[in-house]
């Protein structure tokens, strides 16, 4: 959540259950999502492509206990984009 915070995205490995924060996964990753926002102090904002249309596609807030039941501990970090000198 950190790299997040600081303005940078992460591509996380998580169960695909993820849709459905509720539900407990029988494992962990095997589907991506985008990290591109932490919403106050432990809420994730994803985007997820297979989550449910005006549910849990775009700007998806987990929390973060909920969130380590789905993730398998594996991302990609893609730092902050700086804008350039003219």
């Amino acid at each position: 959540m950190t790299h997040v915070r600081a303005g940078g995205l992460a591509m996380l490995s998580v169960h695909p259950w993820i849709r459905w924060p509720d539900r407990r996964p029988p494992h962990r990753g095997g589907h991506l999502v985008l990290a591109v926002d932490v919403d106050g102090g432990d809420t994730l904002v994803i985007n997820n492509p297979s989550g449910l249309h005006d549910h849990s596609q775009q700007q998806f807030r987990i929390s973060a206990d909920q969130f380590r039941r789905f993730d398998a501990g594996r991302g990609v970090f893609f730092a902050p984009v700086v804008p350039s000198a003219p």
